[in-house]
């Protein structure tokens, strides 16, 4: 199925679109080396339905692509359970402002169910008005199409 302008139904916009929340949407559907599969819709799906949530402060929506029982580890942080991954969302939001997030790369297992996924992560901390800027890897596994187990590391961007 295609849409009006030619391109795939349900295939993720071209790299470097951008959403309509202002998310940099990445290279969605990279080509990996021989062997790795490129990262299918439903994951960029995901992926990218994560960073426009985060981008909009929308601890509601990014909780809802969390399984109920998901792990959430970037450490030394630690979320088990849905509740707990919409509170910590729900407190950044209520403390930071003009959030980006943007998916430099994205690959996944052949049948989809495991994600691993470059980006960089901004924010302004509103009691401050400082500016952080992160570049990080996250390993993803989902479930049934939600997040079961997010897994993020990341290192504080220079300047």
């Amino acid at each position: 199925m295609t849409n009006e302008d030619g391109t795939s139904a349900g295939a993720p916009p071209p790299r470097g679109q951008e959403g309509e929340s202002g998310a940099r949407l990445g290279e969605a559907g990279l080509a990996a080396t021989p062997g790795q599969a490129a990262v299918p819709a439903s994951g960029m799906d995901v992926l990218r339905a994560f960073g426009e949530c985060l981008v909009r402060g929308d601890a509601d929506g990014a909780a809802m692509l969390f399984a109920p029982d998901a792990v959430y580890e970037e450490p030394p942080v630690h979320f088990s359970g849905r509740d707990a991954i919409h509170a910590f969302i729900a407190e950044f939001a209520a403390t930071h402002s003009d959030a980006r997030f943007e998916v430099l790369r994205a690959l996944a297992s052949p049948d989809g169910a495991l994600l691993a996924a470059e980006w960089r992560w901004s924010y302004t901390r509103s009691a401050d008005s400082t500016r952080r800027a992160f570049t990080g890897i996250s390993f993803v596994e989902l479930r049934d199409g939600l997040i079961a187990r997010w897994r993020g590391f990341s290192a504080p961007m220079a300047g």
